[in-house]
């Protein structure tokens, strides 16, 4: 806590300009022998926070983030939008006549090495434009570098627009292709950093599907321009490149900065504005400074494990592991389709398809691999992506070698049923591509490296994919084109690397965050890696009272935070960390119930007869009643509550949370008396006294949230009855065996009545000008001492059977103590309440008679009075 109060001054050198400041790195301004400690408590929680968060909460939650990922991704629309017009135009007999050459058959052809120099411009630049990337984003976030490449890509769309000769397209393939390098690594970065682990294999492989719209796009405008004659037929399909630029230019400028590069960067209050920004959940759901706990902790760990920030630094130690995996993820998109994958269109054609036909197919090919991206995000959560890497690998190698084997049959140049069946054949190819290799390596590379390297370890990745491409491309057109080798179907030979992925891939799942990885890339040398099982605590075994320990323990802490708090007359405001570390201590011990110890009518009816019952009883009734002790402090219903002068001056926001949260947890409890007293005729409900105080502390929440003249007049009185009279029920039949505790018992009465009678006005102002709604002070008979009534208790006898062996003479004596002692006894007590009916119906004429016999020569069992000292801890 002291460390987070630190500002980035503090931790520089005072001679440090502000400019150093900038672009100083966390490991620069970090101490070399900082502990990391101070961040464990608070990262544990921001990561347990995103691993057990359902996808749909999450999708709730960060809309905003999900929004502003899928607007950035679709930078990539570009780079792939392009790429696909050069590989198809050499199929337009116009863009043929304009800068090829003619061939002796009298056709037009743009010669294979000018094929070959244009590809690889756009490969070359590309390769540029990812390494410029993974520089210039670790120094300036990956939203300035988004924003200057559109800008220099609007400018030199101009040249390819205008070129006149095969010369200066080539140029402007390769300024152009630099920039769609500078968004093919800063797009999977931010969509990875801005996004919680529950999403972030979703939207990492969203810019896969970026890459397949591209390219959807592109054949579409060049279908649509067949009928064209002149050069506008290739002119018009660049020129729309210009409607991205300004849209995305101004979506960029407002978009968020990637967290985590702010922390990396040191500028802490930033970034914690930027989550603050993300998402759009209660605090109480998603805790935004344990997020960046977490965020804080992850990179001090790689800090003091020398993980590094420079590209040579990806290929040290367990780093060159993770580089690995992600450059040969990412280059198996290249080798099941060696050849013929990025000249679709182009083989079609010279298979004997018709250029009409050949861009239809090629539009049937990319919608096929549209939607099996899609379906991955099913596939992603069900299977893990190794072996959906793996499964993808096995079945698109086969496929290819069909396609090649065809190609052998006879008359197969002139027979279009083989083209057809080859091409039918390609688009399962293509969809297996869509489902499997195509988006994964997206999210296996935005995964494994080492968030210091993250951005150098998917520019890594991402080049491997363009070098082998360029492999691709330096042979595709010689075995493609006619006037050289000429292989049509023979090109689909693939190259096996089948063993060596299965080899090298590690099972990353959505949940991967460190400490696994560093725990797991603890090797130098490649070996047979197992999948990744989360590490849990089996807490199946564990009995109720164990868990109610861990409550009394939270408990204990709730209970000094709030005398501090009222010794002092200070408002939570002042400690919020504290506060909500509170919260978080209570939600995590509820969380990590077994699923037979949740609370449901079913599970208290299997431990009706058992020992348990009042353990399993008492464990959920406590838990919620913690909450109560903990919001109580804001709510003038209680009498533990802190001055109203405090509360008013509190902020109001915090005041309406703790006290719509404090009713909330009073209304489980109600829920839970309601839906369990007389579900099975047992008594005792419970052997322990703490339901009395528990039950009057909810009493006190709901009155307050009913009451007509209180400011927090939010339950109708019909709502807050049905919880009085549950709990006064449930009250009365324990008072046979703890007589002592009737006090509590005629104070529910009186709050009962203050609702029921519209004339009786609240209690009067007491001398610190504090009005208490815990209960109205009734003139009558039954405020009259403890003794009297008692007294009047054991005479009202009216609802019990005249059998001697129901007689209060023979009721056992029910021992009652801490709660661990008591989950190994078993009562064997004849019921007193046998027979009677314990409907609410009968309470509902306001005559609250106490009408259960008891014996007044039982011992006194817990003195009430000490316990109200001590705060009733047990």
């Amino acid at each position: 806590q002291e460390r987070s109060t630190l500002t980035d001054s503090d931790i520089m050198a005072p001679d440090t300009s502000q400019e150093e400041k900038n672009t100083m790195t966390t490991m620069e301004v970090m101490e070399p022998d900082k502990d990391i400690t101070g961040y464990e408590d608070e990262a544990a929680r921001g990561t347990e926070q995103e691993k057990t968060m359902p996808l749909k909460a999450a999708f709730k939650y960060y809309r905003k983030a999900v929004f502003w990922s899928i607007t950035i991704s679709m930078a990539t629309i570009m780079e792939s939008y392009d790429m696909q017009l050069i590989s198809s135009f050499y199929a337009f007999p116009q863009f043929n006549r304009k800068y090829g050459k003619q061939l002796p058959n009298g056709t037009w052809q743009v010669d294979a090495d000018w094929q070959l120099g244009l590809s690889l411009a756009s490969l070359i630049g590309l390769i540029f434009g990812v390494f410029a990337s993974g520089h210039l984003g670790d120094r300036y976030g990956p939203r300035y570098v988004m924003i200057a490449a559109h800008c220099f890509l609007a400018g030199f769309v101009a040249i390819i627009f205008t070129a006149q000769s095969v010369e200066i397209l080539f140029a402007g393939e390769l300024l152009c292709a630099c920039t769609w390098g500078l968004f093919a690594a800063a797009t999977p970065t931010y969509a990875a950093e801005i996004v919680p682990m529950a999403l972030r294999g979703y939207l990492t492989t969203y810019v896969n599907l970026c890459w397949v719209i591209g390219r959807i796009l592109a054949t579409g405008v060049l279908r649509g321009m067949l009928p064209v004659q002149s050069e506008w037929s290739f002119r018009v399909p660049f020129a729309l490149q210009w409607m991205w630029p300004p849209v995305l230019i101004f979506a960029t400028w407002f978009s968020p900065e990637s967290p985590w590069w702010l922390v990396r960067k040191g500028r802490i209050d930033e970034a914690r504005k930027t989550l603050d920004r993300l998402v759009s959940a209660p605090s109480g759901i998603v805790n935004n400074d344990h997020r960046l706990a977490m965020m804080q902790h992850t990179i001090a760990l790689e800090h003091k494990l020398k993980v590094g920030g420079s590209f040579l630094d990806c290929f040290k130690g367990t780093n060159l592991r993770r580089t690995e995996i992600a450059m040969l993820s990412w280059g198996g998109q290249i080798l099941p389709g060696f050849i013929i994958q990025g000249y679709t269109t182009y083989f079609f054609t010279l298979a004997g398809l018709a250029p009409s036909d050949s861009f239809n197919l090629t539009m049937g090919v990319f919608g096929m691999a549209f939607v099996g991206t899609c379906a991955s995000w099913f596939l992603q959560p069900r299977m893990g992506r190794r072996t959906i890497y793996i499964a993808g690998l096995a079945i698109m190698l086969p496929i290819m070698w069909i396609v090649a084997f065809l190609e052998f049959a006879p008359n197969a140049g002139s027979n279009s049923s083989i083209k057809w069946a080859q091409s039918s054949i390609l688009m399962i190819w293509f969809f297996t591509y869509g489902i499997t290799i195509g988006p994964i390596p997206y999210a296996i590379a935005a995964e494994v490296g080492a968030v210091q390297l993250r951005y150098k370890t998917i520019a890594l990745g991402r080049n491997m994919y363009y070098f082998l491409s360029i492999v691709n491309v330096v042979i595709s057109p010689y075995m493609l084109n006619p006037s050289k080798w000429d292989l049509k179907g023979k090109a689909a030979f693939p190259a096996a690397i089948l063993n060596q992925e299965y080899i090298l891939l590690p099972a990353t799942s959505v949940q991967v965050q460190l400490p696994c990885p560093e725990h797991f890339f603890q090797i130098d040398t490649p070996v047979a890696t197992p999948h990744i099982h989360e590490t849990q605590a089996d807490n199946s075994k564990i009995t109720p009272a164990a868990f109610l320990l861990r409550i009394f323990n939270a408990r204990n802490h709730v209970l000094q935070y709030t005398k501090q708090l009222l010794d002092a007359s200070l408002s939570p405001e002042t400690s919020l960390a504290q506060y909500q570390m509170l919260e978080g201590e209570l939600r995590e011990i509820h969380q990590s119930l077994p699923a037979e110890l949740v609370f449901s009518t079913r599970a208290y009816q299997l431990r009706t007869f058992s020992p348990e019952r009042t353990t399993f009883t008492i464990l959920h009734l406590y838990f919620h009643h913690c909450h109560c002790e903990l919001y109580r402090l804001l709510n003038p219903g209680y009498r533990e509550a802190l001055p109203q002068s405090v509360i008013y001056s509190s902020s109001p926001e915090l005041v309406a949370y703790a006290q719509s949260k404090c009713l909330e947890h009073a209304i489980s409890i109600g829920e839970i008396v309601a839906s369990t007293y007389g579900l099975v005729e047992v008594s005792p409900y419970v052997s322990d006294t703490s339901c009395f105080v528990i039950l009057y502390q909810a009493s006190c929440a709901i009155l307050y949230a009913c009451h007509r003249d209180s400011p927090a007049y939010v339950m109708k009185a019909e709502t807050a009855r049905r919880y009085l009279v549950a709990f006064i029920t449930t009250l009365q039949s324990l008072l046979s065996y703890f007589p002592r505790y009737a006090i509590y018992v005629k104070d529910i009465r009186n709050m009962l009545r203050s609702i029921d009678e519209p004339n009786v006005p609240l209690p009067a102002q007491k001398a610190s000008n504090e009005v208490d709604f815990r209960a109205r002070i009734v003139p009558s008979e039954e405020n009259s001492d403890e003794d009297n009534l008692v007294s009047e208790i054991a005479v009202s006898t009216s609802n019990v059977r005249d059998d001697t062996a129901h007689s209060t003479s023979q009721t056992a004596e029910v021992p009652v103590g801490p709660l661990p002692e008591l989950v190994e006894m078993s009562l064997h007590t004849p019921s007193t309440l046998e027979g009677q009916d314990h409907s609410f119906a009968d309470l509902e004429t306001y005559q609250y008679n106490l009408d259960l016999t008891m014996d007044l020569d039982q011992g006194l069992l817990w003195n009430w009075a000490d316990a109200l000292g001590s705060g009733f801890s047990i």
